[in-house]
């Protein structure tokens, strides 16, 4: 890995979250875009020339701008910024996909936390986020987002009731969850399968 280019990358993907704000966009469809974007897959790869060669066309297309790399977005080092450098750190450090760390962490807590949090050392952050996810699992946050009750989940999915009441209280038991049973949860929530996977 070139260190300049993962460097360059750190600093694009935090300064596409000052565009999102300047643009006034909502945060969870921006994390969500993000999470289904071509940027999102070559960062948790650790493929930061695809993710230079992609975050002008990804961005572009997220934002409804016609050039990210436009000189008024940059320079800018606020909360935004802090809460896209923290995001990708801490999935690099909690090995963890964006997906996961959003759905414990999302991005407008994040910003909530930013008066406490970014003044200290990163692991303060790691620290709150390790205390959200032992509090609710990935199952439960994705089916009261989604207003569906296991029972109708299971009617869904086709995934046997008590088999989701486990995964809904621990994700130690989604994520030794099979193939099959991920892939079903990932395509009815329309959510990436790594979220599962701890």
């Amino acid at each position: 890995m070139d260190n300049y280019n993962y460097f360059e990358a750190e600093d694009l993907f935090a300064r596409c979250f000052v565009i999102a704000k300047q643009c006034k966009m909502n945060w969870r469809a921006f994390q969500e875009m993000l999470i289904k974007s071509k940027i999102i897959k070559c960062l948790e790869d650790k493929d930061y020339d695809g993710f230079l060669y992609c975050f002008k066309e990804d961005v572009s297309k997220m934002l409804y701008i016609k050039n990210p790399e436009d000189e008024k977005y940059k320079y800018t080092y606020d909360d935004a910024y802090w809460v896209g450098l923290t995001s990708l750190r801490m999935c690099l450090n909690l090995r963890i996909s964006f997906a996961r760390l959003w759905s414990k962490l999302p991005i407008d807590e994040m910003l909530i936390k930013y008066g406490v949090y970014h003044e200290m050392d990163i692991s303060q952050m790691e620290e709150y986020y390790r205390i959200k996810d032992k509090e609710t699992s990935v199952l439960r946050y994705l089916s009261n987002r989604n207003s569906i009750s296991l029972s109708k989940l299971s009617e869904q999915v086709g995934i046997n009731i008590q088999t989701l009441k486990n995964y809904s209280r621990s994700d130690t038991y989604l994520n030794k969850a099979t193939f099959k049973n991920v892939y079903a949860l990932a395509k009815y929530f329309d959510v990436p399968m790594n979220l599962f996977i701890n």
